[in-house]
């Protein structure tokens, strides 16, 4: 058993160095896909000489975990006509560092803050993609102390910038109409 982990191990990381190597030998030279002849080119696929990102990367089987599939079920349902739902947004979709700030450093370090980070969802409006509300779901990776301290930077660059963000603890069973008073108020 050991010995054909060992040797599964060994012929990985052998193949890995020939891929490297490839790789550095014809990274200037990467054929395009309209380039490669017919087989070996599939329609939407961009074939890659070494295949190094296939083996590096693979597509995740859905975008939403099951709490959020539920939530984003509900939510569906509790939002007002002409609102729609964005899931996974980027802050800096959201939020942009103000053009004001002449210090490039500076500006490069607050980018940094938001960079690399998302909101579960965002409400926007249909007609103007105008932002009416953003939402996150708590679930228990927002227990620990760095996900607490991201969560209150969240709320506060919402804060900051006059719009609301709504949180709501992840569980098994979510009912519109609470989603809906927690959005858009008693109005």
């Amino acid at each position: 058993m050991l010995l054909s982990i060992i040797i599964a191990v060994s012929l990985f990381v052998f193949f890995l160095i020939c891929d490297r190597f490839a790789a550095r030998k014809t990274h200037d030279s990467f054929p395009q896909a309209d380039a490669l002849p017919a087989e070996e080119s599939e329609p939407g696929r961009v074939a890659s000489p070494t295949h190094e990102l296939a083996a590096q990367f693979e597509a995740r089987a859905v975008l939403l975990s099951p709490a959020e599939q539920r939530f984003h079920q509900e939510l569906r349902t509790a939002l007002r006509p002409g609102h729609e739902i964005s899931c996974k947004v980027r802050l800096e979709d959201v939020f942009q560092v103000k053009r004001g700030l002449s210090d490039k450093r500076q500006r490069h370090s607050l980018r940094n803050r938001i960079k690399s980070r998302h909101l579960d969802f965002v409400v926007t409006n249909a007609a103007d993609s105008r932002i009416v509300s953003l939402i996150e779901l708590d679930d228990a990776s927002h227990r620990n102390q760095k996900a607490q301290a991201n969560d209150r930077f969240k709320d506060e660059l919402a804060r900051a910038s006059g719009l609301k963000l709504h949180r709501f603890a992840a569980r098994c069973h979510y009912e519109s109409a609470d989603i809906q008073a927690s959005l858009y108020g008693d109005n």
